[in-house]
């Protein structure tokens, strides 16, 4: 009986130590230092991480884009990877390409069988607590937006 005690107080203890270092680890992880902060956890850019498809109309054409989104650098970032193909172009929109743009009919073909494809990457400014965004796409041309949640949308402005 006495060996069977010493047992069972072992086993307790072992135990009790085990939850104890346990807690303590999860403290440590949690915490954010100077060096690093926490990754983004919020429930907006939660909600967004995924495999996106959609449809577009604009000046230059009518198509279809998938986007993929995840956390990127030790969840630090959504990194957002998009490309888009354009599936239709109307005589209006032809008309523009033409006059706005100066593309030629043959530029136009070729641009209409080749993708579009965009680099975006946000994360939220440890100082201030705004959500801050670098674009870059395959013609070039790049942005930086600022912006903030209010409710359920995400408002930014591009320079």
């Amino acid at each position: 009986m006495k060996r069977l005690s010493i047992i069972l107080l072992f086993a307790v203890v072992s135990v009790s130590s085990f939850a104890i270092n346990e807690k303590k680890e999860m403290a440590k992880e949690s915490v954010s230092t100077s060096l690093q902060p926490k990754p983004l956890d919020d429930e907006w850019s939660k909600w967004l991480v995924g495999q996106w498809e959609g449809s577009f109309e604009s000046d230059v054409g009518t198509g279809k884009t998938r986007t993929k989104i995840r956390f990127g650098l030790n969840g630090q970032f959504l990194i957002m990877k998009s490309e888009a193909e354009i599936t239709e172009i109307t005589d209006k929109q032809r008309q523009y390409l033409i006059e706005t743009l100066h593309a030629s009919d043959e530029e136009i073909e070729k641009d209409w069988n080749s993708s579009f494809k965009e680099l975006y990457i946000q994360t939220i400014d440890p100082k201030t607590g705004e959500r801050i965004a670098y674009c870059f796409d395959s013609m070039r041309l790049y942005g930086q937006g600022r912006g903030r949640l209010e409710g359920n949308k995400e408002i930014m402005e591009w320079e």
